[in-house]
């Protein structure tokens, strides 16, 4: 008598990670204050979403901005894409008045190590990075005058070494530009936000005598960089998980005549 068992082994393994999304919010939440995720950072002006938009008002503060400060993505080594949808950028008086979206480091309350790119109500598109406690603004394009701001999409790429923004309305694209070759008063490089970045909200009324507000619709944040890994037990079957599926197929009897 000669018995077969067979035996069947599956392996499954979790695929690599080819990027995430980080951050994709509407301001839908209609909590009539700072949206859930995020927290004021900085600035003694007003935050409040409703009507699927969060509106920022800088109420002669000098600068009110906003953090989202509930969770932290690595930009280092990575391609990370920052896109911001903005309705509305108003001022009382003659000034002007700039919104600004971008990443900050994991210490914003310390030396404000960031990159942001900024739009002026008269038209001034900007590249501002700050390392070290030096801020440097560059600008990259004045859209034709006279300028009367309508929604507008800004996406700010960064990597290791370069950015680039883009605009829809007016069209505009900055293409790759080096940190190196652009920011040469505080020398910044991505490194300086480290490997925790979050993102950031900001508007400015301009003067500190005036007021500026601006409308976000929404706010989307994707990196090329693997996502957090959830905090599971030590046996739970993340990476690999082998089954073993054990079949007695019969026994097989064989006899001489």
């Amino acid at each position: 008598m000669k018995t077969l068992i067979c035996i069947t082994v599956v392996f499954l393994f979790i695929a690599p990670a080819f990027g995430y999304t980080f951050l994709d919010d509407d301001f839908d939440g209609n909590s009539g204050g700072v949206p859930s995720g995020w927290s004021i950072n900085f600035g003694t002006g007003s935050v409040v979403e409703h009507d699927s938009v969060v509106t920022i008002t800088d109420n002669a503060s000098g600068n009110i901005m906003i953090i989202y400060d509930a969770s932290s993505f690595n930009p280092q080594g990575e391609v990370s894409t920052i896109v911001t949808n903005v309705d509305v950028l108003s001022a009382s008086g003659g000034n002007f008045p700039f919104f600004q979206t971008g990443i900050v480091g994991s210490d914003p309350f310390g030396e404000h190590d960031f990159i942001f790119a900024r739009l002026k109500l008269d038209g001034t598109l900007s590249i501002n990075s700050a390392q070290d406690g030096i801020h440097e603004e560059v600008e990259l394009n004045v859209f034709p005058q006279p300028f009367t701001f309508s929604e507008i999409t800004i996406t700010l790429i960064v990597d290791d070494d370069s950015f680039q923004v883009i605009t829809d309305n007016p069209i505009f694209d900055s293409g790759d530009l080096l940190y190196s070759t652009t920011f040469t008063v505080n020398n910044f490089t991505l490194a300086s936000i480290k490997t925790d970045a979050t993102v950031l909200l900001s508007v400015d009324a301009g003067d500190d005598m005036e007021i500026g507000s601006a409308d976000f619709d929404w706010i989307n944040v994707d990196t090329t960089g693997t996502p957090p890994t959830p905090d599971v037990p030590a046996t739970h079957p993340v990476i690999l998980l082998v089954a073993f599926s054990v079949s007695i197929a019969g026994y097989l009897r064989f006899r001489k005549n």
